[in-house]
């Protein structure tokens, strides 16, 4: 079992190592100006198990692009290996992964989302 802190920090880094190409996904922070590889991960929900115990869903954001024939190549080339990332990251009970589009300041990105499930301790 982990904390959240290292939690996340574990997403981040086995998803920076599993991909290939110049990744930045980061435990922590939304990225202002992101472009092709930057990522961060968030906490999307956290419910009590026990006393003890804490249920966590971690999503973390990783930005392919703005040229969208570009973001589905990468997409059909990251997708197994960001499920074998957040699977090897830590103990999980659920993976999903889905392209979304993100809204920045000089219009829109292609991205995908993985969400992951977890349990952690405090620190």
């Amino acid at each position: 079992m982990t904390t959240l802190a290292l939690a996340r920090e574990r997403l981040a880094t086995t998803l920076n190592e599993a991909l290939p190409g110049d990744l930045n996904v980061r435990p922590r922070g939304v990225v202002k100006t992101p472009r092709q590889g930057d990522g961060w991960v968030m906490v999307s929900q956290i419910t009590p198990e026990d006393f003890t115990r804490c249920r966590v869903v971690l999503t973390a954001i990783v930005v392919l692009g703005s040229d969208s024939d570009l973001a589905d190549q990468l997409l059909d080339t990251w997708t197994v290996p960001a499920f074998q990332a957040a699977l090897q990251s830590m103990p999980t009970a659920e993976v999903v992964l889905e392209p979304v589009s993100l809204l920045v300041e000089t219009g829109s990105m292609y991205a995908f989302t993985i969400k992951i499930s977890t349990e952690v301790e405090p620190s």
